[in-house]
């Protein structure tokens, strides 16, 4: 299988991570080896209340495109909206229950939400960077079955 090397200008090579393309379509991968419990990458995005996350996925439809993260943050549901091209590879970060090696943490520094991926064990180079969606919800699951694995 070939992969397609895709590097976002705005992020730069030393963070240890590049994008490419698979068979899942858009994937980030490890340049440098991170050991457990590293912080690995962020997940950028608009910082938006949950309702709000609700509303636009619903505007979009079933669209493979929508990159929203639900979290709770100070006793607060809310969602970073990934959607633009320009938050960063952190949306391009594919799912994996089985196979994760990352984990997100609320790193709230109490001016505005951020969500921070860290190591679950030591990951090599070359691998691609996984986690668990959390989406659990039927009608998630009939849109995109790979929910389920």
């Amino acid at each position: 299988m070939m992969l397609m090397i895709e590097v976002y200008p705005f992020i730069p090579r030393s963070l240890g991570l590049e994008t490419y393309t698979n068979d899942k379509g858009h994937a980030v991968h490890t340049t440098q080896k991170f050991m457990c419990c590293d912080e690995v990458y962020f997940f950028g995005g608009e910082p938006i209340s949950k309702k709000e996350g609700l509303r636009c996925e619903k505007l979009m439809g079933s669209q493979d495109q929508c990159y929203m993260f639900y979290f709770k943050s100070d006793g607060k549901n809310l969602c970073l909206d990934a959607t633009q091209e320009n938050s960063g590879f952190g949306r391009l970060i594919n799912h994996s229950i089985q196979f994760q090696n990352v984990k997100p943490f609320d790193m709230n520094t109490g001016r505005q939400p951020h969500i921070c991926f860290k190591a679950l064990r030591d990951i090599e180079v070359g691998e691609e960077i996984l986690f668990d969606y959390g989406d659990q919800d039927p009608e998630s699951i009939r849109n995109f079955p790979w929910l389920a694995k």
